[in-house]
């Protein structure tokens, strides 16, 4: 059997002929797959875990729900590994061709190979889209204190009326939780 040169990541229904005329028609799928990330948004996620982040990048086919996957690694260290010493994975969705939908996991269960939790450090994000094959582009993301509201100046604002909202927060961006501004 011959394959054919395919400039683009797809899946593709492939019949067979002993004669060149008559082909099958059973629906039998064959996918080219290519995927590479370019960026994740947002790159600052809650250490509770359940940011919705996007993978942006090409090469993303629906080759079915459960194949595609996500995968948080470090570029220092290799894999993270989260319960049990097994990899920290966690499944994805596809939107697009552009386009994988990830959850990110709670810092808490995020550790590195020798037990000790991956803290403040970055982590990276990779998707697969075919049989566990991982991309390996090694973009990373934060993990970061949610912001703490403070107050809302909401009572001050006469009703009907357009007037400023301010809303005061308070981030806590060092590992000492301390407020920077």
């Amino acid at each position: 059997m011959y394959i054919p040169k395919y400039t683009k990541p797809d899946i593709l229904e492939v019949e067979m002929s002993m004669n060149g005329r008559d082909f099958t028609n059973d629906k039998v799928t064959y996918g080219f797959y290519d995927a590479f990330v370019i960026d994740v948004s947002p790159r600052l996620i809650s250490k509770r875990g359940g940011t919705n982040m996007h993978v942006k990048g090409f090469g993303f086919v629906d080759s079915g729900a459960a194949e595609i996957a996500s995968k948080f690694g470090s570029k220092d260290s290799g894999d993270l590994v989260c319960s049990a010493q097994s990899p920290c994975t966690n499944s994805a969705k596809f939107v697009d061709k552009h386009t994988i939908s990830v959850v990110s996991l709670p810092q808490s269960v995020v550790n590195y190979k020798d037990g000790v939790n991956i803290g403040e450090d970055p982590m990276t994000v990779e998707v697969s889209v075919y049989n566990a094959l991982y991309t390996s582009n090694e973009i990373e993301v934060h993990y970061i204190y949610d912001p703490e509201y403070k107050k809302l100046n909401r009572d001050n604002v006469p009703r009907n009326m357009q007037f400023p909202l301010i809303v005061t927060t308070d981030f806590h961006w060092d590992k000492n939780d301390k407020e920077l501004f």
